[in-house]
C-alpha cells in the first residue's frame, strides 16, 4: 500500500510539473497576444491620424487649385502642367473643396482637424 501512495504522489508531482509548464506557455502566449493587440490598436490610431492629415492636405491643395482655376483663369490642363498633376487629379482635388469655401475657412478647418 505504501507503494501505491508513493506512486500516486509521484504521479501527482509529475502532473503538477506538466500543468505548471503549460501555465507558463499559456502566460507567455497571452503576453504575446496582448503585445500584438496593443501594437495593432496603436497603429490603427496612427493610420486614422494619417488619413485625417491626407484629407486636410487634399482640402488645402484643392483650395489652392481652385484659386488658380477661378481667380487666375488658368485652364485645368494648364494648372495640371504647373503642379505636375493630371487634369483628372486637378478636378478631383477641387471637388474636395466646397465652391463657396473661402481660403480662410479651409485653413480654419484644417487647423481644427490638426488639433484633434
Amino acid at each position: 500500500m505504501a507503494s501505491k501512495v508513493s506512486s500516486r504522489q509521484q504521479a501527482m508531482a509529475k502532473a503538477r510539473e506538466r500543468r505548471s509548464a503549460l501555465d507558463q506557455d499559456r502566460v507567455a502566449r497571452d503576453r504575446r497576444v496582448e503585445e500584438a493587440t496593443a501594437q495593432v490598436l496603436l497603429q490603427l490610431q496612427e493610420r486614422a491620424a494619417a488619413e485625417q492629415a491626407v484629407q486636410v492636405a487634399n482640402t488645402e491643395i484643392g483650395a489652392a487649385l481652385r484659386r488658380l482655376l477661378q481667380d487666375e483663369g488658368i485652364a485645368a490642363q494648364g494648372v495640371g502642367a504647373l503642379v505636375d498633376l493630371t487634369v483628372g487629379e486637378v478636378r478631383r482635388l477641387t471637388r474636395a473643396v466646397p465652391a463657396a469655401a473661402s481660403e480662410g475657412q479651409v485653413h480654419a478647418n484644417a487647423a481644427r482637424c490638426r488639433r484633434r
